[in-house]
């Protein structure tokens, strides 16, 4: 009895110091810079009112930049734990590279934080277990496309290695590449939505299913911890809607991603909230400012949304 006591008091030890060392690392992309939509002859493609289709979007790039300040300034994450791809980086290679170092680099006890800002899309799949029988998808720099699928897998694997994992989605699964005058505290703006439409994405351009599984195989080859971490998705918006970027006709205003500009502002002045009470403050000043985007989160525990963005 007293050498299962002691044991168990060694392991308690052992566990506490391991969260006393426990570390942040995060991998963000930001994507303003898409290739151009062109046909089968290589032409542009225009729109149903004739106009050329511009798949760029404006707010991306600055959205990470922010992020990556909140964590360095606000939260005390060291600038060597943080990995940014921006634009071409962004491809499937920097990708890749990146999500590698962010799960291999974790140990049990520690943070990982994902930030994805950028085109989002959606399209019919048969196969997946949804009613819906939709699929969504970010598209990366060079139009791969990278399913919501594989962050829950690699989530769940994380949480079973004893790592805390959070996934911030600042991208849309609905609506079209349209833009919209908009404003936001009275500052007039252009708003587009950040959304691919299927048909103007080319064929065969999905992740391959082989690099999909390589990822997941770093994931795995984590050891199971004696105490399982956690894990939470925050989403800009609900899968069958429209979530927009802004461009402020006053220049001296960098344009944003209206989820990440609303929760960052949030997050810099309520750091030790909770992450339900910033979403759910989030979601009721959207609304009140008249826009239609309603933010989503979804939490591996209730326990885990009531504690702060920021473990620490």
């Amino acid at each position: 009895m007293k050498k299962a006591l002691r044991l168990l008091c060694l392991s308690a030890l052992g566990f506490a110091a391991m969260v006393a060392n426990a570390e942040t690392y995060a991998f963000m992309v930001g994507i303003n810079d898409y290739p151009d939509v062109v046909d089968k002859d290589g032409k542009p493609v225009k729109d149903e009112k004739g106009n050329v289709v511009d798949s760029d979007l404006k707010g991306c790039v600055n959205d990470i930049k922010n992020y990556n300040d909140l964590l360095v300034n606000k939260f005390g994450v060291k600038p060597a734990n943080i990995k940014t791809a921006l634009d071409k980086q962004a491809n499937t290679d920097g990708f890749l590279n990146g999500m590698k170092w962010l799960i291999s680099t974790a140990k049990a006890g520690d943070q990982i934080i994902f930030v994805y800002s950028g085109h989002g899309t959606r399209f019919d799949d048969p196969e997946v277990e949804e009613e819906d029988k939709k699929q969504e998808a970010i598209v990366l720099a060079d139009e791969k496309l990278v399913t919501g699928n594989l962050f829950k897998e690699v989530s769940r694997m994380a949480s079973k290695a004893g790592v805390n994992a959070t996934f911030v989605f600042d991208s849309c699964y609905s609506g079209g590449v349209t833009r919209d005058v908009a404003s936001y505290d009275m500052k007039p703006a252009t708003s587009r939505n950040r959304f691919f439409l299927p048909q103007y994405l080319p064929k065969a351009k999905f992740l391959e299913k082989g690099k999909g599984e390589e990822l997941k195989a770093v994931a795995k080859r984590a050891p199971q911890a004696a105490s399982e971490g956690s894990y939470m998705f925050l989403l800009a918006g609900r899968e069958d809607q429209p979530t927009e970027d802004l461009e402020f006709k006053d220049n001296s205003l960098p344009a944003r991603g209206l989820f990440s500009l609303v929760f960052g502002v949030m997050l810099d002045e309520e750091p030790d909230a909770s992450v339900e009470t910033l979403m759910k403050k989030t979601i009721t000043l959207l609304k009140d400012k008249g826009f239609d985007q309603i933010p989503q989160y979804e939490f591996s525990s209730a326990d885990r949304g009531k504690k702060p963005f920021f473990l620490k």
